[in-house]
C-alpha cells in the first residue's frame, strides 16, 4: 500500500537552485552574454566573460523573483532581447524547478560594442 500524500514529505527548492537554474538559462540566449569582467562606463573591453550570467533569486511564499544581470550587444534590439530573455527565464525556471515564477527583472549592466557576429532572435 502505498504512502497518502500528507505523509510522504514534501519538496524544498533552495535559492540556490533557482539561481542556478535561471543563470544556466540566461547563458543560453542568442544575443545576450555574462557581463565581462573588465568595462568601462558599462562598455565591456573584450576581457573574458563570467561563466554564466549574475543571478539573484529571492523566494518567498513558494514564489521567486529573479534577477538576471546580461552583457548585450551594440547596436541590437534591447527592448525584444529583454522582452525574450524575461519570458524565456520565467517559463523554463518555472518548468524545470516547479516554482512559481512572480517576475524576472532584466538588467542590461553591459553593452558590447563591436560584437557583429553574435546571432539575434
Amino acid at each position: 500500500m502505498s504512502a497518502g500524500a500528507d505523509t510522504r514529505g514534501r519538496l524544498i527548492v533552495k535559492d540556490a537552485a533557482v539561481q542556478k537554474t535561471a543563470a544556466h538559462l540566461a547563458g543560453q540566449l542568442n544575443g545576450v552574454s555574462a557581463t565581462e569582467r573588465m568595462t568601462i562606463a558599462g562598455i565591456g573591453l573584450g576581457a573574458a566573460p563570467r561563466a554564466r550570467p549574475k543571478t539573484e533569486v529571492e523566494i518567498t511564499g513558494g514564489v521567486a523573483n529573479i534577477t538576471v544581470h546580461l552583457a548585450l550587444p551594440y547596436p541590437a534590439p534591447l527592448e525584444k532581447l529583454t522582452d525574450h530573455a524575461r519570458r524565456h527565464i520565467g517559463a523554463e525556471v518555472q518548468r524545470l524547478t516547479g516554482v512559481s515564477v512572480g517576475w524576472v527583472d532584466v538588467r542590461i549592466d553591459q553593452l558590447l560594442v563591436g560584437t557583429g557576429e553574435r546571432t539575434l532572435q
